[in-house]
């Protein structure tokens, strides 16, 4: 049974990937470098393209399923010998600050930065709810765990991006949430 009333087809799945299109390619390369940001992001909308429509009952929640699922394995190719715990690890930790210095200096990709200290599953909730406007209980069946578990995931992230922003680097750009959330829209 589908959660909602309409029945699912290819186009409308196609539709759904030509939409969501600039906002997977902007959730990747949040979190990856070029050119993988832009395979993952294809990888992610042939995966959702092959699907059977007719098994989808919330197609854009799955989308985004398949992206984070298409991100664990990217990391955990990348790292093979470690255990990759998505739920405890950032980007930052497992890439290192690999962007320059020069790009350091540019307000919006710090503000990335900061988001990218978040460990991986507590960035994807807060991207997929605050950058991408899903709803909670989009992000929940994207991410695979509760309701209750994204909303506490969205309260870490938030303390977690509180706490960092409060530090001095941050401090002196008067960064908050809402310019967080702009520098991701803008990446």
């Amino acid at each position: 049974m589908k959660a909602d009333s309409m029945p699912h087809t290819a186009q409308h799945l196609a539709t759904i990937s030509r939409t969501n299109w600039p906002k997977l390619k902007r959730f990747f390369r949040a979190k990856v470098a070029e050119p993988d940001c832009y395979d993952l992001t294809q990888d992610t909308l042939l995966a959702f393209v092959r699907t059977d429509p007719q098994r989808i009952a919330r197609p854009e929640a799955y989308l985004w399923t398949i992206a984070r699922n298409k991100l664990i394995d990217y990391y955990k190719r990348k790292r093979p010998t470690e255990v990759f715990e998505s739920s405890r690890v950032s980007i930052a930790e497992v890439f290192g600050d690999a962007r320059g210095i020069s790009t350091q200096l540019d307000q919006s990709r710090r503000l990335t930065a900061a988001l990218q200290r978040l460990p991986v599953d507590e960035q994807i909730v807060f991207e997929l709810r605050f950058g991408e406007e899903l709803g909670l209980a989009e992000v929940a069946e994207a991410v695979g765990v509760s309701l209750a578990t994204v909303k506490r995931m969205i309260n870490r992230a938030r303390a977690s991006l509180q706490a960092t922003l409060n530090e001095a680097e941050f401090r002196s750009m008067r960064a908050d949430e809402a310019a967080v959330v702009h520098a991701y829209r803008r990446e």
